[in-house]
């Protein structure tokens, strides 16, 4: 406060050495047409580009909630995971353009009321003006700069409303010194200065509340991150755990897995062993089907045969059936001298 009141004294004795001069100046500066159409581009410009890139975040906006409904159709739990951070993301900075907005919108109010006024100011020559005309001309000029002041609450870098400050300043001094020649404005100016004070002084002490909050409010934020990280940590912690546990839980798995095959490929193999060996055995035994088949008699089928008859030698008997061919061959009808007993060797 005692440094805008020191200020604010700085610029009076300026004027009050050359008040001519500054006051055309001034009056020339914020008459000037191109100025002010430079200004008003300046703005207009600035809103277009914050309407220009707010449509942009929309349409992202818009793709993403798309992309978001066909993760959670697919319930693809990673990629709607990063969509939805994407999301917030995307609101967030469309917030800040929109607060951004309102903040020029509102400096832009609060310029064109300074300048307005201090139009009003000069054509009515606030010299002939009556006491009452001017203390309402001063209570609107203190109105805006109220506005101004309020308006810097809501900024968050501050050199954004110092031109705005300097040239509220000015006017106020123009004003004030306009009126100071007359005992009567002398002291209609030290009533105004008195008033501009105490609104400075309301000004220090809502802000010092202000500030009071914003440390109740900043103990309280830090008060929950800690809570948060320590909640944060005992998650990760749980996380961490689980995550073990699943991976050992996955190597048991694994191994039984292991295990498993290993059981199926030895019962595989076996059972292959097992098929071989009965298809030999059966092949064994087929052999000695045949070979038993063989050596029976083929009239009776019923015992081996052991005799053949001499002298032809042309059949084999069994030794039950020799006695058929005692007298002479079956085949050759040749007289059988005598049956000889043979043996097979394997």
């Amino acid at each position: 406060m005692f440094s805008i009141i020191k200020y604010f004294n700085f610029y009076l004795q300026i004027f009050n050495q050359n008040l001519s001069n500054n006051t055309n100046t001034l009056i020339t500066s914020l008459q000037h047409n191109h100025s002010k159409a430079s200004h008003q581009n300046k703005f207009k410009g600035k809103f277009q580009g914050m309407n220009q890139k707010t449509e942009r975040i929309i349409q992202k906006l818009q793709s993403t909630k798309e992309q978001l409904q066909l993760s959670i159709e697919n319930n693809n739990s990673n990629k709607k995971s990063k969509l939805n951070n994407k999301l917030q993301n995307l609101e967030a900075e469309l917030q800040k353009i929109n607060q951004k907005d309102q903040v020029a919108k509102d400096y832009h109010l609060v310029y064109d009321g300074l300048i307005q006024q201090l139009q009003i100011t000069q054509d009515q020559k606030i010299g002939a003006l009556s006491q009452s005309q001017r203390n309402q001309n001063l209570q609107i000029l203190c109105s805006i700069k109220k506005q101004a002041i309020n308006l810097q609450s809501q900024v968050l870098k501050k050199n954004i409303l110092i031109p705005l400050f300097k040239f509220a300043i000015n006017v106020m001094i123009l004003i004030l010194m306009q009126i100071s020649q007359q005992d009567e404005n002398n002291l209609f100016k030290y009533q105004k200065d008195k008033q501009f004070q105490s609104q400075y002084n309301i000004y220090d002490c809502k802000n010092s509340q202000r500030n009071k909050s914003n440390e109740y409010e900043e103990k309280n934020l830090n008060n929950i991150l800690k809570n948060l990280s320590t909640k944060q940590t005992i998650w990760q912690n749980k996380k961490d755990m689980r995550k073990k546990g699943i991976k050992n839980h996955t190597t048991n798995l694994k191994n039984h897995q292991a295990l498993n095959n290993l059981q199926i490929l030895l019962n595989n193999l076996i059972i292959q062993k097992l098929k071989i060996s009965n298809k030999k055995i059966s092949n064994i035994n087929k052999k000695i089907t045949k070979l038993d088949d063989s050596n029976l008699y083929q009239i009776c089928f019923e015992f081996p045969k052991q005799y053949v008859p001499s002298p032809c030698g042309h059949f084999t008997y069994c030794h039950n059936c020799k006695e058929l061919a005692l007298k002479q061959c079956l085949i050759c009808r040749e007289p059988v001298q005598l049956p000889i007993k043979v043996f097979k060797l394997y």
